[in-house]
């Protein structure tokens, strides 16, 4: 059960960073724009 549960967080956590990363991304693209 903690395995379970533990993996189902770490999921969540790279999930979220993923986004971030790219919100991240899209600001830097639409900054670097004219």
């Amino acid at each position: 059960m903690m395995k379970i549960q533990s993996r189902k967080i770490w999921y969540y956590r790279i999930t979220l960073i993923i986004l971030l990363f790219a919100m991240l991304l899209r600001m830097g693209a639409a900054s670097r724009r004219p």
